[in-house]
């Protein structure tokens, strides 16, 4: 089993990608949440196998979430967001994400990407 923790701030979205995920492989445990705040005392309290986390949130960005979660986990994180042009793949790479992926994409990819950390 993975647990994975999906972090997006558009709640709506985040319940059909945990749908679609655990649909795909009912092996997985997704939590999610809509805050970055929430998201690091998530991780704080519960062990993870990674992150799939947004962009663009409230009151702080992904990068700056990735930053905080890298600086204080060895957590492999995906970047899935449709704002991959906020900045270059090479720097969300840098600052220790695994995978950057463009919404929307093929989840069948997506699936991949978790398969393969």
């Amino acid at each position: 089993m993975s647990r994975i923790l999906l972090v997006d701030d558009l709640p709506e979205l985040v319940e059909a990608e945990k749908q679609i995920l655990c649909e795909s492989d009912p092996s997985f445990e997704i939590d999610t949440l809509s805050d970055p705040e929430a998201a690091l005392d998530a991780l704080e309290k519960k062990e993870f196998d990674a992150v799939i986390l947004d962009l663009v949130m409230p009151r702080k960005d992904g990068l700056q979430l990735l930053r905080e979660i890298k600086a204080k986990y060895d957590i492999p994180v995906i970047i899935y967001s449709a704002f991959t042009d906020l900045y270059p793949p090479s720097v969300l790479l840098e600052h220790g994400a695994s995978h950057v992926i463009a919404k929307p994409a093929d989840l069948d990819f997506l699936m991949r990407c978790i398969r393969d950390l």
